[in-house]
C-alpha cells in the first residue's frame, strides 16, 4: 500500500505453506523425538472447525520505532480519505464470521 511505503514503512504478505509441506516438517520434527510443533492454522482455529482446510495468510509491518507506528504513519494513514476504499475492499475480502488476529511485537534485543 503506498500510504506505508509514503512513511517509510515497509509491509511484506505471506500465505502459509502447503498443509503436505507443513505437516512432513512436523512429522519429521516428531520423528527425531520433538514433538513440540503444531501446525500454525490448527492453533489459530476453533476447535469446531479444526478438521476443515486453512488458509492462513499473514501481513508483516516494519516501523522505525513504536512512536513511527502511532505518530506518524497511523495519524497520517487516517486523515486520508482515500484509504478508506482500500480498506473496506480489504475487510470485504474476509470470510463472514472470521476475525483477523493482531499484536504487536518488539525485538529480543535492541
Amino acid at each position: 500500500m503506498p500510504s506505508f511505503k509514503e512513511c517509510e514503512a515497509r509491509v511484506e504478505y505471506y500465505q502459509q505453506l502447503v498443509k503436505s509441506e507443513t505437516q512432513n516438517v512436523i512429522d519429521s520434527a516428531k520423528g527425531n523425538g520433538m514433538d513440540v510443533l503444531d501446525n500454525i492454522a490448527k492453533t489459530l482455529s476453533t476447535a469446531e472447525d479444526n478438521e476443515e482446510e486453512k488458509e492462513l495468510c499473514m501481513e508483516a509491518r516494519y516501523f522505525i520505532d513504536h512512536n513511527h507506528c502511532q505518530e506518524e504513519v497511523y495519524a497520517k494513514m487516517m486523515q486520508n480519505k482515500s484509504i478508506e476504499l482500500f480498506g473496506n475492499e480489504f475487510f470485504g475480502l474476509i470470510t463472514q464470521g472470521k476475525r483477523l488476529i493482531t499484536g504487536g511485537f518488539s525485538p529480543f534485543r535492541e
